[in-house]
């Protein structure tokens, strides 16, 4: 009876080692709504640069957008803007002011630093939870929706994903549907995989 209890109990142990643990997430979301969402939104998408890379992001997003049956239209009364954050190859000469945003629809943004305060208001809260410390090859997508009459957050999110050795533009590709389900939601931290 003891050689049996031993047996079993070394099994078991044999066993729990053997079996494969569920795989780590790679990808967490992390969005915040700032004011009311609208019931029906309808926002202008932009981004920081129009370099090529940037431009499959803005793609990706709209596809998505599209999907989700959300309108798109330069004259919505909501600013969508797209920054895919933490990546090579992004030549500063094509960053754009955010200042100048305001030209095409003549609205007022408000100051530049309002976004990246946001921004840093949503790090800061997810910080107070639960921490993802990001590797050195983390690619990082963010998404801030604001109201173009006065420049008011409506909401703003983030996605992060460890790109693992992979072409860091094809993952923020990849990610940024994730984002967009994200829209009109509260989350910290909730982990995401690709497929």
């Amino acid at each position: 009876m003891k050689i049996h209890s031993v047996l079993s109990a070394a099994l078991l142990s044999a066993m729990i080692f053997l079996v494969p643990s569920a795989p780590q997430a790679q990808g967490f979301l992390k969005s915040y709504a700032c004011a009311d969402f609208p019931a029906r939104l309808s926002v202008d998408v932009q981004v920081l640069d129009d370099t090529a890379p940037v431009l499959r992001v803005r793609d990706a997003v709209l596809n998505r957008l599209s999907a989700r049956g959300i309108a798109v239209s330069t004259d919505a009364p909501f600013r969508l803007l797209i920054d895919p954050d933490n990546l090579p190859d992004k030549p500063p000469s094509a960053v754009r002011d955010l200042t100048r945003l305001d030209k095409r629809d003549q609205t007022t943004l408000g100051p530049q630093t309002e976004l990246g305060e946001q921004l840093d208001e949503l790090r800061e809260r997810g910080s107070r939870t639960r921490n993802v410390t990001p590797s050195d090859d983390t690619v990082r997508v963010e998404i801030t929706i604001n109201a173009k009459a006065d420049g008011r957050c409506i909401w703003l999110g983030e996605a992060r994903y460890d790109a693992s050795g992979r072409d860091r533009w094809d993952v923020a590709v990849d990610i940024a549907p994730f984002l967009v389900d994200a829209i009109g939601k509260a989350l910290d931290n909730t982990p995401f995989e690709l497929r």
